[in-house]
């Protein structure tokens, strides 16, 4: 843990709040005084703090501890394919949420600023009309339709292996699914910096999502033609993560009825991407 990016992150995310460090410190039930050595790098908050002081800033633990307000993941790539089942697009709504909103959402919870979108031309179109805001989230998107003859070109029947290019790769979303949970960018976050072989995130019933991490310089379309030959080892997410595919209607109205309890009950805005672009800095 390097206290001075803890502290300077504590620092940003008080001043957005537009709090003193008094305010913030009565809130916490500790001195002025400790939250100054926080910030200026000279201490670090008690672990029995850290809840109360993430729910308090409107941040998560790991963007605290990490110290990665600022940072993204510059070394991973995000691949967005638009691939659905039939009568679900990226225009799909969940509760006032598109379809495509959760995808790009979960790759920005990851930290990850530059994003390929692919797929059907007329779905590449469709998000990128909805996706007009994302310039301002200070995320790099490119939007590559697929040619007809895209799927009939050589496959390569594997990837690069990851030691090739320790400490990069890619984070692919080849679906739609419901994922959420708050320690859902942790468990991003971990398979970055643990991946030593191409993963796929199960939910804790061992259901297989559509998100897939992929270590290595791999060439993203590439990637795409040779994922089904992709050994992809199953991992497990934590428990308390809600995880299911969106694949029928049934699954739309399921993924549509937790969007709207979660939001009426915690007051929290799910899956906006406004919100998390605050919370991973961007």
């Amino acid at each position: 843990m390097d206290a001075e990016k803890v502290g300077a992150t504590i620092s940003v995310l008080r001043k957005r709040k537009d709090m003193t460090q008094r305010e913030l410190a009565e809130r916490l039930r500790v001195t002025d005084k400790a939250v100054s050595r926080w910030e200026r790098g000279l201490g670090v908050p008690d672990q029995s703090l850290l809840s109360r002081l993430a729910e308090t800033l409107d941040t998560d633990i790991e963007v605290i501890l990490e110290g990665e307000l600022w940072r993204g993941e510059p070394s991973w790539r995000g691949l967005l394919w638009l691939n659905y089942k039939d009568g679900i697009g990226p225009d799909t709504m969940l509760y006032g949420k598109r379809s495509v909103y959760l995808q790009l959402g979960y790759l920005m919870l990851a930290g990850v600023r530059r994003i390929t979108i692919t797929g059907a031309p007329e779905m590449v179109k469709t998000a990128k009309n909805l996706i007009s805001k994302a310039d301002s989230y200070d995320v790099e998107l490119r939007f590559i339709k697929l040619s007809d003859g895209f799927w009939e070109q050589p496959s390569p029947s594997s990837v690069t292996p990851a030691s090739a290019t320790k400490g990069s790769g890619i984070m692919l979303v080849a679906g739609l699914d419901f994922l959420y949970g708050k320690d859902l960018t942790r468990a991003f976050k971990r398979q970055m910096a643990e991946c030593e072989g191409s993963v796929r995130l199960t939910g804790h019933n061992g259901v297989g999502t559509s998100v897939y991490f992929v270590p290595g310089e791999q060439e993203p379309f590439s990637l795409l033609r040779s994922l089904e030959y992709l050994e992809a080892r199953p991992r497990k997410l934590e428990r308390g993560i809600v995880c299911f595919p969106i694949e029928s209607q049934d699954d739309v109205i399921d993924a549509a009825n937790l969007v709207a309890i979660l939001e009426r009950h915690s007051g929290e805005s799910v899956m906006d991407l406004g919100v998390i672009a605050q919370h991973r800095g961007m």
